[in-house]
């Protein structure tokens, strides 16, 4: 589904990514790891089009992404969420899952200034849409909640209906565990198991590694900008570089 191919990114003259490539598989759960500042989010931000690269090419179902901005992305079925949750707090959980389903319209300006039938016949499909993305992320009852009152989690799984609502092939979550307690770590862990059992695929960012044991079918590690191993999820715990990169030689990383 997805190839970075020997993808970078610098920053005057400090390289954030160098030369990572590796393949993401339909129906698959991959995980991206690395220390603090490995470069993770910015390899993220090239895949999902938030940054373009420097050198490398990025292909979609074989198409050459490379470059694109993050809306193109997105139209051709990449969904992202961030590592701090990115809601319209003052809006409903419901209106900001609708902005969502926005991307799939096509209504413009012309339609809201006249209320026309195309835009009254999408206003219902919106909604009927960004319900179904709900109750699939399991908060279709905090629809009418104002999205900045939700818990940590609750906005998580706002974040993922989003993705959902835009019909995504594609889903990258950074770092989607973050701030949460092991209970509500469990919970999100079925979420994504469930995203991946409806058909998407998943790409994620993670610190926690008794979820990326749990889950990925593949490990990717980046340190220092660069890929330093990539395999199955036992594998990749006792190689030794990972093992160095992480707890400097004294452990094997799954055992964090």
């Amino acid at each position: 589904m997805l190839s970075v191919e020997g993808i970078g990114k610098s920053f005057g003259g400090i390289d954030a990514v160098k030369d990572v490539t590796f393949t993401v598989d339909p129906g698959s759960i991959t995980a991206i790891i690395g220390p603090n500042g490995a470069g993770k989010s910015t390899l993220f931000n090239l895949i999902a089009g938030a940054m373009k690269p420097t050198a490398g090419r990025i292909r979609l179902h074989g198409e050459d992404v490379t470059g694109l901005a993050a809306h193109e992305m997105a139209r051709r079925g990449v969904a992202r969420t961030f590592q701090t949750t990115q809601l319209f707090a003052e809006d409903s959980v419901l209106d900001n899952v609708i902005t969502a389903c926005r991307l799939r319209t096509r209504s413009h300006l012309w339609d809201a200034l006249l209320r026309t039938p195309r835009l009254r016949h999408e206003a219902n499909m919106l909604r009927e849409r960004a319900m179904a993305a709900l109750a699939f992320a399991g908060v279709e009852s905090l629809a009418d909640r104002p999205a900045g009152t939700l818990s940590q989690e609750a906005q998580k799984r706002v974040a993922i209906a989003m993705c959902v609502a835009t019909e995504p092939k594609l889903v990258l979550l950074d770092e989607i565990a973050g701030g949460l307690n092991p209970e509500e770590t469990a919970r999100v862990i079925q979420l994504i198991r469930k995203l991946v059992e409806h058909g998407h695929t998943v790409c994620f960012v993670e610190h926690k590694m008794r979820m990326v044991m749990q889950l990925a079918d593949k490990v990717v590690v980046i340190h220092h900008g660069r890929k330093i191993a990539e395999g199955a999820p036992n594998a990749v715990s006792r190689d030794p570089a990972v093992i160095e990169a992480y707890l400097g030689g004294n452990s094997v990383v799954a055992g964090v």
